[in-house]
């Protein structure tokens, strides 16, 4: 589980610095890795049915984070 925390920790740094200068490819690409994150984040979480409902809401609430920090 450390391991995937740190690579999704990695991977924030990486997509905080990527700014293409357009600002709807910005807020696309903020989404698209907050859902990714969250998603990997989600995936250690639970067992069976339940690691698939958290493996869905990381995704979705790292979606959002990762929206509201990009999209203006």
């Amino acid at each position: 589980m450390i391991k995937y925390l740190g690579i999704a920790a990695i991977a924030s740094i990486g997509l905080s610095a990527c700014s293409t200068g357009d600002p709807d490819a910005d807020c696309a690409i903020g989404t698209a890795g907050g859902a990714a994150i969250g998603g990997i984040i989600g995936d250690q979480i639970g067992g069976g049915s339940g690691n698939k409902i958290a493996t869905a809401a990381g995704a979705t609430a790292g979606g959002v984070y990762g929206s509201r920090k990009t999209c203006n």
